[in-house]
C-alpha cells in the first residue's frame, strides 16, 4: 500500500500541494506556488494514511525554510525568519525547526525520507533526508527548502524560494526568474493542469488540491474516482469496491471489507469476493449458525461468533432463561447479568425443599448446595432404613414416604423357567413403603439385558443365575404348582432300593447344578399327582388334586384309581413326568408308624401303599 502525505498551501501566494509517495515508483506530481506575494502563505496538512484533513489560515514567510512532516493536524502561526511546512523557524535555517501551534494546531517534528543517504543532491540529518535545490522533485515535501517549483521547460525541481505567479524556478533551483513565453500546446503541472495557449499558460483542469501528474494526463482522481493503482489518486489509495472495480478511497477497511463506491467509507461485499481468511461478513452470517436457540450469529472482522442473547445462559450446551434453576438443584440458577456460561449460586433465602421432614426446614447455603435445619436424624428410637431421614410431615411419622429411594441393586433373573431361558440382569431401585421402617416398598426396575444365553439343554439357574444342565431339561421335571423339581429317571435304572438306599442316593445326588436333593414324602407324591379321586377311586379331570390323607399309621380317601387311565400317558401324574411305564411304586421318606415300614406311592394307580422292603426311588428338591 502506498501511503500519501499531502501538504496544501493556500494564501496570497496561491495554492501549493506537496505530495509524498513512499514507494519505489513516483509520478511527476508537482504543485507550484502560484500568484500573490512571496512573503506569506497558509499551511494545511492532509495524511491519506490517517484519513483526516484539517486546514489553517495562519501566514508563513517564504524567505526562510523549515522542515515539514507527514501527519494529521493543523499548524497555525507566523514565522519570523522563514517558513517550514511543519511550523515557524526563528532563524530561517534549513533545519526542521520547532513548530509553533496556534489554535487547533498540531506540532509536527518529522522529516520524510524523500531520498536515500548517499544519493546525489540528498541532504540527510537525524530527522530524515530531503532533496537539495536544483534536483528533481515530485512534491514540495521532498525539498529541503519546502518548495518544488516548475522551470521554463516544465521540469519540476526543488527551489530555494516560492516563486510568484509570473515566475518560474531557475534550473539550478537557486532563485526565481521571469516566466518566458511558453511553447504552444505544451502541458505542465503547476497547482492545476495547464496548457500553453497563445504564449500563456491556461488552466485546463482545476485540481482542487488533489495534485497533478503529466504522465496521468491531468489532475489526480478525487475520492470515489475509478482508478487502476494508487498513483492515480489525488486522495487516498486505489482500493477494491464490491464487484471488483477500484476507486480512490480514503477509508481503511481491513481484510474482510472493501471500500464503498463513494470512496469515503467501507462496504460489505459478497462473501465470495473475499479470501478464505474471511468466514463471514456483516451481511452474510451463513457460516456462523450454531444449534443453540439462545445465541445469535455475529461477524467481527471475518470471524464468526455466537454471543448469548441477553437474559439467557448457555451452560453445557443447553439454553436457560433468566432465573431458571439448575436441573435437580434449585440452589443454582441462571443469572445472565453475572454469568451467561455458568450457574450462579442462589441466596440463603431460597428454599430447596427436599420433601423430608426429619431434617427440618431446607434452604440454600449460598454456595450452590441445599442445607438442612438438622444435620442428623431427628427421630429417635426407630430402626430400619426408612425410619429416620425421611419423616413425613403430612403423616407426622418418622417413616420415609413411598417416594424415597432407599436402596438400589443389580438384579438377575431367568428370562423363562423353560429350557433355553436366558440369564438377564437389571438395576432395581427400591423405595420405602411408607408404612414400614424396612426398605420394602415398591421397586423401580430398569430394563432387562441378557448376560448369558442358555442352550436348549440348559436351564437358567435362579440361584446362581447361570446356565446349567438340570431342572426340567431332560433329566428332571419341575412342577410349578408345587414349586418342586423331581428326577425323571428312576434311581439305579430298573433297580428297586430300600428307604435307606434311596435316602442316601438322593442326599448325595448332584444334578442340574443342585445338591439339595432328598427323598420325597408321601404328601409330596400326592401333591404331584393329578386326576385320581381318592375318595371314589375314579379318574377325574387332569387338574384334579387328590383328597388323599395320610396319617402316621393309616390313610383316608386314598382309594386306587383304574390303572392306565390317568391323564398323562395313562398315569396319574403331571405332564412332563417320565413315561408311564417307569412310574411304579415309589418309596417315600414317610414312615407308616410300624417298624421298618415306609409309605409308597404309585402314579400308575394314583394310590398310596407301604413296604418294608424296596421300591423305585425318585428324588425331589424345592425351588
Amino acid at each position: 500500500m502506498v501511503r500519501t502525505l499531502r501538504l496544501l498551501f493556500v494564501g496570497a501566494l496561491g495554492i501549493a500541494v506537496a505530495h509524498l509517495a513512499c514507494s519505489s515508483t513516483t509520478r511527476n506530481n508537482v504543485d507550484q506556488v502560484e500568484g500573490g506575494s512571496p512573503t506569506t502563505a497558509a499551511v494545511s496538512f492532509t495524511s491519506a494514511s490517517a484519513g483526516g484533513v484539517t486546514n489553517s489560515a495562519g501566514p508563513i514567510s517564504s524567505v526562510g525554510s523549515g522542515t515539514s512532516s507527514a501527519g494529521t493536524g493543523t499548524s497555525t502561526g507566523t514565522s519570523t525568519g522563514g517558513a517550514g511546512v511543519g511550523g515557524a523557524s526563528t532563524s530561517g535555517a534549513n533545519t526542521s525547526g520547532t513548530s509553533t501551534t496556534g489554535d487547533g494546531g498540531t506540532d509536527v517534528d518529522f522529516r520524510p525520507m524523500a531520498c536515500s543517504e548517499g544519493d546525489p543532491d540528498c541532504v540527510c540529518d537525524e530527522n530524515g533526508c530531503l532533496i537539495d535545490n536544483g534536483a528533481g522533485c515530485t512534491s514540495s515535501a521532498d525539498c529541503l527548502n519546502g518548495f518544488c517549483g516548475v522551470t521554463q521547460d516544465t521540469t519540476n525541481v526543488c527551489c530555494a524560494v516560492a516563486c510568484a505567479v509570473d515566475q518560474v524556478c531557475a534550473a539550478d533551483g537557486s532563485a526565481c526568474e521571469a516566466e518566458e513565453e511558453c511553447p504552444e500546446g505544451e502541458y505542465r503541472c503547476n497547482v492545476d493542469y495547464q496548457q500553453c495557449e497563445a504564449g500563456a499558460w491556461v488552466t485546463v483542469e482545476t485540481c482542487a488540491g488533489r495534485g497533478c501528474d503529466l504522465e496521468f494526463g491531468g489532475c489526480l482522481l478525487p475520492v470515489g474516482g475509478a482508478c487502476t493503482d494508487d498513483g492515480d489518486c489525488g486522495e487516498g489509495t486505489c482500493q477494491v469496491i464490491p464487484g471488483g472495480a477500484r476507486v480512490c478511497c480514503t477509508a481503511s477497511c481491513g481484510d474482510c471489507k472493501v471500500c464503498s463506491e463513494t470512496g469515503a467509507d467501507c462496504a460489505v461485499p459478497p462473501l465470495s469476493e473475499l479470501g478464505d481468511e474471511c468466514a463471514c461478513t456483516e451481511d452474510d452470517l451463513s457460516n456462523c449458525a450454531d444449534t443453540a436457540s439462545c445465541t445469535t450469529e455475529a461477524c467481527n472482522d471475518g470471524v464468526c461468533s455466537n454471543p448469548v442473547q441477553p437474559g439467557y445462559c448457555l451452560i453445557d450446551g443447553q439454553c436457560y432463561s433468566q432465573n431458571s434453576p439448575a436441573p435437580g438443584n434449585p440452589c443454582r440458577y441462571c443469572d445472565a447479568s453475572i454469568s451467561q456460561v455458568g450457574w450462579t449460586n442462589s441466596g440463603t433465602s431460597i428454599a430447596c425443599n427436599d420433601g423430608r421432614y426429619c431434617n427440618g426446614s431446607d434452604f440454600c447455603d449460598g454456595n450452590g448446595a441445599c442445607a438442612h435445619e438438622f444435620s442428623g436424624n431427628r427421630c429417635v428410637g426407630n430402626a430400619g432404613e426408612c425410619d429416620s431421614t425421611t419423616c413425613d410431615e403430612t403423616r407426622d411419622t418418622c417413616l420415609r414416604p413411598n417416594t424415597y429411594s432407599c436402596d438400589s441393586w443389580t438384579e438377575e433373573q431367568c428370562a423363562s423357567s423353560s429350557c433355553g431361558g436366558d440369564v438377564q440382569e437389571r438395576t432395581v431401585t427400591r423405595y420405602c413403603s411408607g408404612s414400614s421402617a424396612a426398605c420394602n416398598g415398591a421397586t423401580s426396575n430398569g430394563s432387562w439385558t441378557t448376560t448369558s444365553n442358555c442352550s436348549a439343554q440348559q436351564k437358567c439357574s435362579s440361584i446362581s443365575f447361570s446356565c446349567a444342565d438340570a431342572l426340567g431339561c431332560g433329566s428332571t421335571f419341575c412342577d410349578d404348582s408345587t414349586n418342586q423339581c423331581w428326577t425323571v429317571d428312576r434311581a439305579g435304572g430298573s433297580s428297586s432300593w430300600t428307604h435307606d438306599e434311596g435316602e442316601a442316593y438322593c442326599n448325595s445326588l448332584v444334578l442340574g447344578g443342585r445338591s439339595d436333593w432328598r427323598l420325597p414324602t408321601v404328601q409330596e407324591f400326592i401333591a404331584a399327582s393329578r386326576g385320581c379321586n381318592g375318595f371314589t377311586g375314579e379318574a377325574e379331570s387332569a387338574d384334579y388334586y387328590p383328597d388323599c390323607k395320610v396319617f402316621s399309621d393309616s390313610v383316608a380317601d386314598c382309594a386306587s384309581c383304574p390303572e392306565g387311565e390317568g391323564p398323562t400317558d395313562g398315569c396319574y401324574s403331571a405332564e412332563g413326568w417320565a413315561p408311564c411305564d417307569d412310574q411304579f411304586s415309589h418309596i417315600t421318606d414317610s414312615p407308616t408308624g410300624r417298624s421298618s415300614e415306609w409309605w409308597t406311592f404309585s402314579f400308575r394307580q394314583g394310590s398310596v401303599g407301604f413296604t418294608p422292603f424296596s421300591a423305585d426311588v425318585r428324588c425331589v428338591l424345592d425351588l
